[in-house]
């Protein structure tokens, strides 16, 4: 849309009186005698046959803004990263840093206490998504005790309970320092798994991880996690960035910590932080 600017400048003399007892001198400077300009009158007649159509103006009355209210759902958590629904069960389930995940009721349904590091940070078990097509199959982003490394694995529901032993890991990402981990994952409308990893963390990014194509951090990761080969996962076909110039499951490059993103429709909208 373009935009129109008028500009209109005024020049004048505006004399003004200032209250006193005495008056100031004024000093007068004579400038040379200029020959007088010569005036040309030209007469300009103009038809105008053009017609103006009436201006309709249409107003919309808007319904008042709402208020924004905040209820207290559930509390009693302890440091809760995550919250939304089982596609499963319709339970409405939030995730703990410390390894487990909880009905907003608070039963437990999924503990891994064990395999999770979450002392430190930014770490800890930080995501969770159900597979769209077999929703007893699930995937977690946690961070491995120990080593503080990233892993994101499989899981499955096994007579309808959660298990954590049947895990099949897909990836294990090193990482440098304890913040920006990221840890989100969700399946696209394309039936493919992201995954939102951060740079591996440090003050003033002294790393850089989000400028080297060929490392996992710092970018969104996209695969299936379809077996292939020796490989836990395929490598999507239609991955925009060629493999010879980054890792092959990357989808995007040059991020901070991309800690929650989502889908809308086939958009996708990630929150980047830092």
């Amino acid at each position: 849309m373009r935009r129109f600017v008028l500009l209109v400048l005024v020049l004048g003399l505006v004399s003004a009186s200032c209250g006193g007892d005495e008056a100031s001198e004024e000093s007068t400077t004579s400038l040379p005698s200029l020959p007088a300009a010569s005036t040309t009158t030209t007469s300009v007649v103009v038809s105008d046959t053009s017609t103006t159509a009436p201006a309709t103006t249409t107003t919309t009355t808007l319904p008042p803004l709402q208020g924004v209210e905040t209820v207290l759902v559930a509390d009693g958590f302890d440091n809760a990263v995550w919250a939304g629904t089982d596609p499963g069960t319709g339970e409405l389930l939030v995730i703990e840093r410390r390894g487990r995940i909880l009905t907003i009721d608070g039963e437990v349904r999924f503990d891994i206490d064990p395999l999770v590091g979450s002392g430190s940070s930014e770490q800890g078990l930080l995501g969770l998504a159900f597979h769209p097509e077999d929703t007893d199959t699930f995937y977690v982003n946690y961070t491995a005790t120990g080593s503080g490394d990233t892993v994101v694995s499989e899981f499955r529901r096994v007579n309808g309970v959660m298990d954590p032993g049947t895990e099949r890991q897909l990836l294990e990402i090193r990482q440098p320092a304890a913040n920006h981990n990221g840890g989100n994952l969700e399946f696209g409308p394309d039936g493919m798994l992201y995954i939102g990893m951060g740079d591996g963390g440090a003050s003033n990014d002294r790393f850089g991880n989000g400028q080297d194509p060929f490392t996992r951090l710092g970018s969104m990761l996209r695969l299936d996690p379809t077996p292939s080969g020796d490989l836990p996962y395929s490598v999507p076909a239609d991955n925009p960035l060629s493999p010879d110039v980054v890792d092959p499951l990357t989808y995007a490059i040059g991020l901070r910590n991309p800690w929650r993103f989502t889908f809308d429709g086939d958009v996708l909208y990630v929150a980047d932080v830092g």
